[in-house]
C-alpha cells in the first residue's frame, strides 16, 4: 500500500496547483477537496504554535509573529498618542492642567488607534465537541464574534475543501482559492477556518476528524492534488 502523505503537503500542493488553473479546471476537483484520513491522526503528536489543545476541543490563536507585530503596532500608537498629547498641550494651558485634558481627550483616539493591533493578539478560534453537536467559534476580547454549530450523528466527514474562500496577495489583481475545514453529518455542513494560515486549518480539520473517526481504520493514498 502506498504511503500517506502528510495532510498538510497535500493541502499546499492542492491550492497551488487550484492557484495555477483557471476556476473551471479546478472547481470540480477542489470542491471534492482532500478527505482527512486515520492515518493523519498522528500529526496531533506534533507541536504546533498557535494551538492549545483542550478535554473538550482546541483553540487557534494567531502565530507568535502576529502577536510580534501586534505589540510593535500598540507601541507605535503609543508614540503617536504621546505626539498628539504634546501638540494638545499649549491649547489647554489656560485650564491649568493642560498634561492632564490632554491626556483625556486623547485617550478614545488612542484607544481607536490600538483597537487593531490588540485584536490581532487576542483574536482565536475554538472548537467545542459535544455529545450531540460541534460548535466552532470566533472570539475576540472574550466575545462570541461568531458561532458555527453543526449537529452530529453516527458518520461525520471531515476535510479540506474549497467553499468560495479567496486570498489576495498585495499588489495582485488576482484572487486565488483556499481549502476551508469543511464537516459534514446528517446531510448538513458547515465551513470554517479560512482566517486561519494553512499548517493551522489542517490541524483543526485532524482534531476534529480524530474526535469523531479516531478508531476507524486507515485508507490509502493518492497522487491526485486535490481528492476526496
Amino acid at each position: 500500500m502506498e504511503a500517506i502523505r502528510s495532510l498538510q503537503e497535500q493541502a499546499k500542493e492542492c491550492e497551488e496547483w487550484c492557484s495555477s488553473q483557471e476556476q473551471k479546471a479546478y472547481l470540480p476537483f477542489a470542491r471534492k477537496g482532500l478527505r482527512v484520513l486515520p492515518a493523519h491522526h498522528g500529526e496531533l503528536a506534533i507541536p504546533l504554535a498557535g494551538y492549545e489543545p483542550r478535554p473538550d476541543g482546541g483553540v487557534f490563536r494567531e502565530k507568535s509573529l502576529g502577536a510580534v507585530i501586534g505589540s510593535l503596532l500598540v507601541v507605535v500608537a503609543l508614540m503617536i498618542w504621546a505626539t498628539i498629547v504634546v501638540v494638545l498641550y499649549p491649547w489647554f494651558v489656560w485650564t491649568g492642567a493642560p498634561a492632564v485634558f490632554a491626556v483625556i481627550l486623547s485617550v478614545p483616539l488612542f484607544l481607536l488607534l490600538a483597537y487593531l493591533p490588540v485584536r490581532i493578539i487576542v483574536l482565536e478560534h475554538q472548537v467545542v465537541f459535544g455529545d450531540d453537536a460541534m460548535v466552532l467559534r470566533l472570539r475576540s476580547f472574550g466575545r462570541t464574534e461568531k458561532e458555527l454549530r453543526l449537529a452530529t450523528d453516527e458518520e461525520v466527514a471531515v476535510g479540506l475543501a474549497f467553499r468560495d474562500q479567496f486570498y489576495s496577495v498585495e499588489g495582485a489583481t488576482r484572487y486565488y482559492p483556499i481549502l476551508s475545514v469543511v464537516v459534514s453529518s446528517g446531510g448538513q455542513e458547515v465551513a470554517c477556518g479560512e482566517k486561519l494560515p494553512l499548517e493551522q486549518r489542517v490541524r483543526l480539520a485532524v482534531l476534529i476528524d480524530h474526535y469523531y473517526n479516531g478508531s476507524e481504520s486507515a485508507g490509502s493514498g493518492t497522487k491526485n492534488p486535490c481528492v476526496v
